[in-house]
């Protein structure tokens, strides 16, 4: 007692790491204004917001300080050498330590994720899907659902006891927000605390919370089991125990860890790298299975449902996930990349028709809820909403088709549809009300005219065409697509999330084909065999695109549609011309190959190429 012990350092964090340097506290006899508290660096501003969790970010996110002189490497802690002192609370941590932009640090890790080509000197609009190795916390909430641009949302010392919590991951206890409750990440009432009162919660309150802390009589379970629902994520009344089995608890879904163990890789039940205990994401979003399939990530579901189990669920969401059988991963678990979703969102909303049906929450938004709150003129948040869809991998999740309709209401059902089973298809599957003007004068794309190809009114008939344009049995079928694609009534098939048609369904109506290829009743492109519907579209697809190309030596064809000196639909083209390039892209962005509608397909394909040339198919019987 009374001993002075100089040379001392504080083991781990000590109090000075986060309120700054004492000597002036102690010299003052205690004055506690020259202690700083890091929630008085919130001051109702992002900058503030950042400044308050740079306080934890500065350790808990993976990077390099400065190098400093005479040293062969950076420093592995938040150093200025500028200033020649390492980091104090108040500061911003960016300028003391650089965050890893090391691939290998993340899992899904892209640069200039929406756009076409790598910038790779600027980090700015570099994305990834989560973190992979430890201490990312900083850098993961600094990009996610509570980031300090997001006004209200929670900072880092709303959820943690930095003074000492509960379990390892030192959680509050104990809120102003609530007070008399326990709080858990366990149960849900960590989450429930600030949610509570909003969104889908709307219906609980702070009162709810406390209830259920204590066991008491709560409207929080049914909450919880609406708002799953509402996501397509169901579960029963008596599956909702979110301490014992995670069914409920609000970071099973949306803090799934990813971290691998740093003694060796981690795998979850499915087999895909994550899981480490206290790995847990700190973006809040969701996960999907679609990430896991592109970048090995565990995901959201596997917890309960791993891939390759036997619940059921696990074969759905690999369909899902996987995409189509042409492997290319683009059905409804796929948020493409480039100009098309990227650039056009971010000016005068033009992505809209991208967004709401290449995003969960632009469908539900637009689509879904007749965009009720203004959305598809909303360009900040249409760009907010693709931004995450394509860093997630997200597409078209269960969420989007199922769930409440736009008054809120459940449908009959286990899960029921948003939109009833024989419109929801063509919500999205139709031609967005682009006709041949707006392709010719103003060059906009062909989008999916599955509805209008099935109703027999897609593309534009050339003119002094002759016979019948619109034959199509299916656009009689009670279900619409779902019908084919979804075939609930027909013995022996079993209905897919890939939503590919099996043979059995063909042959109720087809009669005893061996194969959904269809067989045609001609040679309609002209190679000397009569195939299927779907070989003859295709051969006449490549004869038609031929015929544009040699037509025109300026035209070019960039995998998605054609241009003209670079300029897309083909602007300024003969009409001819035009024509025959609309109905190409329309007929190969019906994806059926003749299926939904052989006569009118090949039609549009034949009569495009009289009409461009002056002659018939060669070889062809034309239609």
């Amino acid at each position: 007692p009374g001993e002075w012990v100089g040379g001392y350092s504080e083991l781990g964090v000590g109090c000075e790491s986060c309120h700054g340097p004492g000597l002036d506290h102690v010299l003052s006899g205690g004055d506690p204004a020259l202690v700083l508290n890091p929630r008085a660096l919130l001051d109702g501003t992002p900058a503030g917001a950042l400044l308050a969790d740079d306080t934890c970010a500065r350790c808990h996110t993976r990077g390099e300080g400065a190098t400093l002189a005479g040293s062969p490497a950076p420093l592995l802690y938040a150093w200025n050498d500028s200033f020649g002192r390492p980091f104090r609370p108040g500061d911003e941590a960016r300028f003391w330590v650089t965050p890893s932009t090391d691939p290998g640090d993340f899992f899904g890790y892209r640069d200039n994720y929406l756009g076409d080509a790598p910038t790779p000197a600027d980090a700015s609009d570099d994305a990834f899907v989560a973190a992979r190795r430890g201490w990312m916390q900083g850098t993961e909430h600094g990009s996610g659902v509570h980031s300090p641009s997001v006004a209200g949302s929670a900072r880092c010392f709303d959820c943690h006891a930095v003074h000492g919590g509960g379990g390892p991951s030192e959680v509050v206890r104990t809120s102003a927000i609530l007070p008399g409750a326990k709080l858990s990440d366990g149960d849900g009432s960590l989450c429930l605390a600030c949610h509570a009162g909003t969104g889908s919660f709307g219906d609980i309150d702070a009162a709810d919370v406390v209830a259920f802390t204590k066991g008491a009589a709560s409207g929080v379970p049914d909450a919880v089991i609406a708002h799953m629902k509402d996501a397509g994520m169901p579960v029963d009344r008596d599956a909702f125990r979110p301490e014992k089995t995670g069914v409920g608890r609000c970071s099973t879904c949306h803090m799934v860890s990813t971290n691998t163990d740093p003694r060796g890789a981690r795998t979850d039940r499915a087999g895909f790298e994550g899981g480490a205990p206290g790995g847990g994401s700190h973006t809040g979003l969701v996960i999907w299975p679609s990430a896991s399939e592109r970048h090995g990530v565990t995901n959201s579901c596997n917890g309960c449902h791993p891939t390759g189990g036997s619940d059921g669920v696990d074969e759905i969401l690999a369909e899902w996930a996987k995409g189509d059988p042409d492997g290319d991963g683009r059905l409804h678990g796929y948020s493409p990349v480039g100009t098309m979703l990227g650039e056009l969102n971010a000016s005068s909303g033009q992505g809209r028709r991208c967004a709401e049906c290449h995003t969960t929450s632009g469908y539900r938004g637009i689509v879904v809820e007749k965009d009720l709150s203004g959305l598809s003129s909303d360009d900040e948040r249409l760009a907010g909403i693709v931004a995450r869809a394509v860093r997630m991998e997200e597409g078209i999740t269960c969420a989007a088709c199922h769930g409440a309709d736009r008054f809120g209401a459940f449908a009959e059902g286990e899960n029921p549809l948003r939109i009833p089973r024989g419109e929801i298809c063509a919500s999205c599957h139709n031609g967005a009300g682009i006709d041949f003007d707006d392709y010719r004068l103003r060059g906009s794309a062909v989008h999916f005219p599955q509805k209008e190809m099935v109703a027999g009114h897609a593309g534009s008939e050339p003119p002094l065409a002759t016979g019948t344009w619109t034959d199509s049995g299916h656009d009689f079928l009670p279900d619409s697509c779902a019908s084919c694609h979804f075939d609930t009534a027909t013995p022996g098939v079993k209905p897919s999330h890939s939503f590919q048609p099996e043979v059995k369904t063909c042959q109720q109506c087809h009669g005893s084909v061996g194969s959904v290829d269809i067989p045609a009743s001609g040679d309609f492109d002209g190679d000397g065999a009569v195939e299927g519907i779907q070989g003859e579209t295709t051969g006449l697809l490549a004869v038609l695109k031929a015929a544009i190309l040699a037509a025109d030596p300026t035209v070019t064809f960039d995998g998605w549609g054609f241009r003209k000196s670079g300029v897309p639909g083909l602007v300024g083209a003969p009409t001819p011309l035009q024509r025959a390039g609309y109905n190409w892209e329309t007929v190969s962005q019906d994806g059926s190959k003749g299926l939904h509608n052989g006569t009118r397909a090949i039609r549009l394909l034949q009569q495009s190429y009289r009409e461009l040339t002056g002659a018939n198919v060669p070889g062809a019987v034309m239609r």
